[in-house]
């Protein structure tokens, strides 16, 4: 039997290869992904030369293109969609009750 830290190295051994890969293609231009942020006046205040405002979205976190984005307020909802994307416990209702439990210490079984 696999134990889940396996799976889990695992699938940060592919995570860190997704990273390499995207670092390689910077040079080809700006990735063009939906992301969040603490606030957008917040972003555009500590990178004067932003424009990407039309992809900012107004969420704790946000998943688009194999990139996880959250505001600082929220580790919970990042860790989550890290849970979500690497498909652990079994899916997104496993995943929905282990976020509920350290969200609200409620667990519905």
């Amino acid at each position: 039997m696999i134990s889940t830290s396996a799976v889990l190295l695992r699938r940060l051994t592919l995570f860190d290869d997704t990273l390499k890969n995207l670092r390689s293609g910077l040079d080809k231009g700006p990735i063009i992904i939906s992301h969040t942020g603490n606030s957008l006046s917040h972003l555009k205040e500590k990178a004067p030369k932003y424009n990407g405002e039309w992809l900012f979205k107004e969420k704790q976190a946000i998943y688009d293109n194999n990139i996880i984005t959250a505001n600082g307020t929220a580790p919970l909802e990042f860790v989550r969609e890290i849970l979500l994307a690497l498909n652990m416990f079994g899916g997104k209702n496993k995943v929905d009750e282990w976020y509920n439990l350290y969200k609200q210490g409620t667990f519905q079984s």
